[in-house]
């Protein structure tokens, strides 16, 4: 039951999971992963006080449990209860020995109550604690990045990688220090090393290909993320971004193939459902392509009612012909998000469509008024002038 309730959480079937880990802990309530397991659902789904006592019931049979003590001074920070983490890190401390779990600990709760000093110094400790963890440096550079200090992070990287320059995570940390703070070609110098060091680590890939994108060089970014993938090919998140270079290159069959790629992988992912949707409507549009867009969102309504997912299937749904039911999703779209172009652009067509010319002229005109590009722009111009001619 267990590993079945992990398979779950995989698969984003909360439900299912959170019901098999109850299921293996009534059967085995030695099962501390299960326990555990669930204490972190109820924290995610934000019932904070129910993975309190989950995680208070098991600390009375294992009081040294590390791991179910860290969970609860995640929620202790979480419910800002400062009084009940500062309880929390003693226990942490004594269970530990003063561990870098327990540092760690400290460094968050007193990054949590704006005592950025005090953090800096426990990270620091951790870090000397645990040069090999990865957690310590990361937490330290968002620190120092969060606290506008971008230039004593490109130091303190700096100094890590002169006396150690195949460290894991520095050249990774580095280039994205390096982005942020607009040095784009020390940055893919210093990516092009952490992909070198440690090649299956996802995030450098990512920021990469990130950065070229931003630099309007798909080209590059699609060489670097094709790069990426041949380390990494179960990677969903390179799929993705792999998908989206190439539609900013305007490669359509190329982008529909890797969002089908990236579906593949995760067929529950419905960001990537609704983007392969939306290029199979707006650049292919034949019969085929039609009802495998509808079948990609046609649980949108129901599964992820977020404005621009349902719109997505008003669309589909629109172009099939189902004027009607088009209307009903694409007017609740624009309910929910009325300052987004494409869904007043699409929503305006549909009017159009339906013969209701005064509608259409309103939200059309709405689509053009912003200053964003969207795919229709230039239909929309040619509708509106003709309505006016």
């Amino acid at each position: 039951h267990f590993l079945l309730g992990q398979a779950y959480l995989v698969t984003g079937e909360n439900n299912l999971a959170k019901e098999s880990f109850e299921r293996a802990v009534a059967l085995y309530p030695g099962q501390i992963d299960a326990r555990r397991s669930l204490a972190a659902l109820e924290s995610q789904s934000g019932r904070h006080q129910q993975a309190r006592a989950r995680l208070d019931d098991l600390l009375k049979q294992r009081p040294n449990d590390l791991a179910a003590l860290d969970m609860l001074m995640m929620v202790d920070l979480v419910t800002k209860n400062w009084v009940e983490a500062e309880r929390t890190l003693e226990r942490l401390r004594t269970a530990s020995k003063d561990s870098a779990v327990a540092i760690m600990a400290e460094g968050r709760l007193r990054q949590a109550q704006g005592q950025y000093d005090k953090a800096g110094a426990a990270y620091e400790r951790a870090t000397a604690l645990a040069p090999n963890d990865p957690q310590p440096l990361l937490s330290l550079v968002k620190l120092d990045v969060a606290q506008g200090h971008a230039d004593r992070a490109k130091t303190r990287l700096d100094t890590l990688l002169a006396a150690r320059p195949d460290h894991l995570i520095g050249h990774g940390l580095l280039g994205e220090v390096l982005t942020l703070s607009g040095h784009p070609q020390e940055a893919d110098v210093q990516f092009r090393e952490a992909s070198r060091v440690n090649p299956k680590w996802i995030t450098p890939w990512l920021d990469w290909g990130g950065l070229w994108l931003a630099q309007k060089q798909p080209d590059q970014a699609v060489q670097v993320i094709q790069a990426g993938l041949k380390a990494n090919p179960d990677s969903e998140e390179l799929q993705m971004l792999l998908a989206s270079a190439y539609s900013t290159q305007g490669q359509i069959d190329s982008a529909i193939t890797a969002y089908g790629g990236a579906l593949r992988l995760n067929p529950r992912n419905v960001l990537v459902a609704n983007n392969l949707a939306v290029l199979l409507v707006d650049y292919k549009g034949d019969p085929q392509s039609l009802q495998k867009a509808f079948a990609l969102s046609r649980d949108f309504e129901k599964d992820a009612p977020h404005p621009l997912f349902l719109d997505t299937l008003g669309w589909v749904r629109f172009k099939m012909g189902q004027q009607e039911e088009a209307l009903r999703l694409m007017k609740d779209a624009v309910a929910k998000s009325p300052d987004v172009p494409t869904l007043n652009y699409h929503l305006g067509m549909a009017f159009y469509q339906s013969g209701k010319t005064t509608e259409a002229r309103a939200y059309l005109s709405k689509a053009l008024k912003s200053a964003e590009a969207f795919q229709g722009r230039h239909e929309a111009e040619q509708i509106l002038s003709q309505m006016k001619g």
